[in-house]
């Protein structure tokens, strides 16, 4: 309600938001909805937009971020010398 009333007030003219919600079956699912003003010096608003399902591009994301944590509590901790080389064979 707080982003409709924006666009109302023309405070806004466009919208990109993440938020979780109920699937029909009960999971929670995460949809990132994104919406424009057509023409904002119009006296009516009206909003062109599209709503997509990014829950496992989310999960991927919490997953890489649990792995990357775990390498580098290990690199950390580690008492022997450690290096790492990138594909082109460059030190990182």
């Amino acid at each position: 309600f707080e982003l409709a009333n924006r666009i109302v007030a023309r405070e806004i003219d466009h919208i990109d938001q993440v938020f979780r919600m109920r699937h029909a079956d009960g999971q929670w699912v995460w949809m990132r909805a994104r919406a424009q003003v057509m023409d904002p010096e119009a006296p009516e608003i009206q909003l062109i937009g599209i709503a997509v399902d990014v829950t496992e591009q989310r999960h991927l994301a919490l997953r890489s971020e649990a792995a990357d944590l775990r390498l580098r509590t290990a690199i950390e901790n580690i008492t022997e010398s450690f290096v790492l080389w990138d594909s082109t064979q460059r030190l990182i």
